[in-house]
């Protein structure tokens, strides 16, 4: 988990099930993921992307794919997939002006990142 901890939120249970328990009651109609500051554990990092869809779980899994992290283990985007928001195979995606391979950078995992469903700490 990044950023500063939302006690609130995980006591309504597992951080993918709470997103798409959200998502499921109002879909987004387009999403937008600003990349041009990230943070890799406590330091700032310049990366200078925006991605855009009028899927949501196509941009997280772009997202996803451009900060070095398979699509197909992230726990929240499995959820979304499984829920009928939308798929996490990039190989289905039509991607336009920049490729993933161009503009990725890998990020550092967070402490505990475990591939089985991507929960800090569980592992498979």
């Amino acid at each position: 988990r990044y950023g500063l901890r939302k006690s609130g939120l995980e006591k309504l249970g597992e951080p993918d099930e709470v997103s798409a328990d959200l998502f499921s009651f109002h879909p987004a109609d387009y999403a937008i993921l600003g990349g041009i500051w990230g943070l890799e554990g406590d330091r700032s990092v310049h990366h200078n992307v925006v991605i855009a869809a009028v899927n949501a779980v196509a941009v997280d899994a772009v997202g996803a794919a451009v900060m070095g992290f398979d699509p197909a283990e992230v726990g929240a985007l499995d959820m979304a997939e499984r829920n009928g928001f939308g798929s996490r195979d990039i190989d289905l995606m039509w991607i336009r002006a920049n490729e993933i391979e161009p503009a990725k950078r890998a990020f550092q995992q967070p402490d505990g990142w475990t591939k089985a469903r991507s929960k800090p700490g569980k592992q498979p």
